[in-house]
């Protein structure tokens, strides 16, 4: 998928990694029906989270805006995050959380055509982090900082080119002033 999201936002060719693409997700799909045949589940919890798809979801809501404040401030960095409560119905917090999970999503599309960097750093970040949100598979944890790890490269991609874009910018407005 990160493959197939690089080359999309980079604009390169897709014929020509057409056979890269085929093969390394035919493997993918492959492991996973093996996995799935031979262990009979992908993990221990056996139920969505709060006993279905809608209080998973505002719950992953919540939880990946607190993984982004983690990577913004850095703390409370912890070994156990099973104090996060399962969010039942939708409050103010939650509703935060989906708006700016919403601004991310509106984003990489805003960006694709001005600075297609920003938007692959956006979507890397939050393809990586759907893979442990707890749908369609639950996991034993809402949350864990090691789901981070595939997540950062996304972010750094992200602010490092929102930095370019920006200085980019303040060098065409200095050669528009008269010296």
């Amino acid at each position: 998928i990160l493959l197939t999201a690089v080359l999309w936002f980079l604009n390169a060719g897709f014929k020509k990694y057409l056979a890269e693409i085929v093969v390394t997700s035919s493997a993918t799909l492959l492991y996973l029906a093996l996995r799935a045949t031979l262990i009979g589940s992908f993990v221990a919890q056996q139920g969505l989270w709060g006993g279905g798809i809608y209080p998973t979801m505002l719950t992953m809501s919540n939880v990946f805006t607190k993984y982004l404040s983690l990577i913004i401030k850095g703390f409370p960095l912890t070994v156990n995050y099973d104090d996060l409560p399962i969010i039942m119905s939708l409050n103010l917090k939650t509703s935060f959380s989906i708006l700016i999970l919403v601004s991310f999503i509106f984003a990489v599309f805003f960006f694709i055509k001005k600075a297609p960097l920003v938007s692959l750093g956006i979507a890397w970040f939050f393809i990586t982090l759907l893979t442990v949100a707890n749908f369609p598979f639950p996991l034993n944890s809402l949350m864990n900082e090691r789901f981070l790890y595939p997540a950062l490269p996304g972010i750094i991609i992200a602010i490092l080119s929102l930095v370019a874009l920006i200085k980019e910018r303040i060098n065409i407005l200095k050669s528009d002033f008269p010296k």
